[in-house]
């Protein structure tokens, strides 16, 4: 196990799986596949210094939407109405934010400030800053599941506890050395981390075995839905692409004929019902998922 077995083109994708082996038989699953209707298309208006790094969403639909944008220091928070959003207010940072990831069932947020030695907490229902910890500096990508929270640095994913407890570290196997993790998501099916790079996806277990790898051509998002499927937003092709749990492209989700303009950040709200595109000029378009 951790051996590439196979190189595959597609769509001048390159594509890496590394054949698993299971210590039981798995029940084959019936594969449900999400369609997409766009409900809402606003674009932020709120500054000209507008680089939006990443979004996440409340149980209650809340939108926040991190501005990585030098010296602005922002995280924005906008709730839905029928055909627009509304904006609600804006927190300050004492950096610049990047990632931000939602404790599922709660009213925490934790955010990831790559240029100080820490992340920060955030309370969702009152809107005020929480606790901070200490992770290093270079943190981006971040997402949580349960208790746990997983930052991605440079070489290595953290995996730690909302109380500060470290767990491990996760070295990665990447041959991008000196690019930083910009996106990461935990599927819940079968307990991988899928992470984003400049330039490439990669798909790794707990111990950091490598499942697979995808070349992509530049900046992208990630998002995972409840089939294990992937979902890689290509900024330089305008497109949201889907991909099965083991790595291979299924299908391209939504194009520049949808509305889509260089995506970068995209997530699911928790129940799974609306999709959410956003791009570094502040375009957020949400879409209700079937």
């Amino acid at each position: 196990m951790g051996s590439i077995s196979e190189v595959k083109k597609t769509c001048d994708v390159l594509y890496s799986p590394v054949k698993l082996q299971q210590a039981q038989a798995q029940p084959e699953r019936v594969e449900s596949i999400l369609t997409f209707k766009k409900e809402i298309t606003n674009r932020l208006l709120l500054s000209n210094k507008l680089e939006i790094s990443d979004i996440a969403v409340t149980a209650d639909n809340t939108l926040f939407l991190c501005n990585t944008q030098t010296g602005v220091h922002k995280i924005y928070v906008y709730k839905p109405s029928v055909q627009s959003l509304i904006y609600k207010t804006a927190l300050s940072l004492p950096s610049n934010p990047y990632g931000i990831s939602i404790f599922k069932g709660t009213d925490k947020a934790v955010v990831t400030l790559p240029f100080e030695f820490y992340i920060q907490f955030i309370d969702t229902k009152s809107l005020k800053l929480d606790k901070t910890i200490e992770v290093g500096r270079n943190c981006f990508g971040i997402t949580t599941s349960g208790d746990y929270i997983a930052v991605g640095k440079l070489r290595e994913i953290r995996i730690l506890k909302q109380n500060g407890e470290h767990i491990r570290n996760i070295a990665l196997a990447d041959l991008l050395k000196y690019k930083c993790v910009s996106s990461l998501q935990y599927d819940q099916n079968n307990g991988s981390i899928i992470y984003m790079k400049t330039g490439q996806m990669n798909c790794i277990e707990s111990d950091g075995t490598v499942s697979y790898q995808y070349d992509v051509s530049g900046k992208a998002g990630l998002a995972v839905d409840t089939q294990g499927h992937v979902y890689l937003s290509e900024q330089n092709k305008s497109e949201i692409q889907r991909f099965l749990p083991d790595g291979r492209l299924r299908d391209v989700v939504l194009t520049e004929k949808d509305g889509i303009k260089k995506p970068f950040a995209i997530a699911f709200n928790e129940s799974f019902t609306k999709f959410y595109v956003t791009n570094h000029e502040g375009l957020v378009q949400i879409y209700n998922c079937n």
